[in-house]
């Protein structure tokens, strides 16, 4: 079993991305600010820790998050929860799965109908009810504007949806996951993902991944000492020079595919390797 696509909506930066996943191992590589350092909080997020922010939502979203909350200043009508599905932060996690080890994630996935292959499980971060949401806003902006006095009035707390959920968040919203088809499953479109439609009334399960997947985290600015520098050939060396040789991870992963990845670097040691050898027999003989 492993994780073949990991498909991420509304979080941060990444507004509709999928991530596919090498069976072994895989290395985000790109620019600064594309993506990759998002891609991993997503992950942590979702997997892990399954605590979030406003700040989690993209920023280009608040616009229209606000917009919900002005809707309901103005109006007493009970909320729909469909207002919100294009913005809440998603992740759909897409499991190659064999047969023998389907009674590792049917606790999950009750479709009885399900065959070995793909399966996939939408992880959403969304209101715990969306009365409860909607009735605590509104309490809250109509205790700020009680509480504004007419004659100096001042921007009191909230003057915002998004700005009340800087502050109430939490409590307010959970992570749920829900069944997805893997029959719906499109490719992307130019790099976008297409996630599927969530039927209407589709309930949550009941559990998640539970410890199906580890994930642990390693910052790319913490230092390591190189033990297999040129530097440290013995145990003792390796200590006594552990301040001089420790460098970022970022720098050690560069280090590595020079000295041992990099074609024109790992050819030009081997012919060199053959030239000294060469020498040394035609010495000895």
């Amino acid at each position: 079993m492993h994780i073949k696509y990991l498909e991420i909506q509304n979080f941060r930066r990444l507004k509709s991305v999928r991530i596919d996943l090498a069976k072994e191992t895989t290395i985000f590589v790109g620019a600064n600010n594309s993506g990759k350092t998002t891609a991993m909080v997503a992950l942590l997020r979702f997997l892990v820790s399954k605590k979030f922010t406003i700040m989690d939502f993209t920023l280009s979203d608040w616009a229209s998050i606000d917009r919900i909350g002005r809707q309901w200043i103005d109006s007493d009508q009970i909320p729909e929860m469909t207002d919100w599905e294009d913005f809440l932060p998603t992740m759909d996690v897409w499991l190659h799965v064999e047969k023998d080890e389907f009674s590792h994630v049917s606790h999950m996935y009750p479709m009885l109908d399900w065959e070995d292959g793909l399966l996939g499980i939408r992880l959403r971060l969304e209101p715990k009810k969306i009365e409860d949401l909607y009735q605590e806003f509104r309490d809250a902006v109509d205790h700020a504007e009680s509480n504004n006095s007419k004659n100096k009035p001042v921007a009191l707390w909230p003057t915002s949806l998004v700005h009340f959920l800087k502050r109430r968040m939490e409590g307010l919203f959970q992570l749920r996951a829900y069944c997805l088809d893997p029959k719906e499953l499109k490719e992307p479109d130019e790099f976008n993902a297409k996630p599927q439609k969530l039927p209407e009334q589709s309930n949550a399960l009941d559990r998640d991944f539970g410890e199906l997947i580890w994930i642990d985290k390693i910052e790319a600015q913490r230092g390591f000492a190189d033990f297999d520098s040129d530097h440290a050939s013995s145990n003792i060396e390796a200590q006594k020079g552990e301040q001089s040789t420790k460098r970022k991870l970022s720098s050690q992963l560069k280090s590595y595919y020079d000295r041992h990845l990099d074609p024109e670097f790992t050819t030009g040691h081997f012919f060199k390797g053959c030239r000294e050898v060469s020498e040394r027999v035609d010495f000895l003989q």
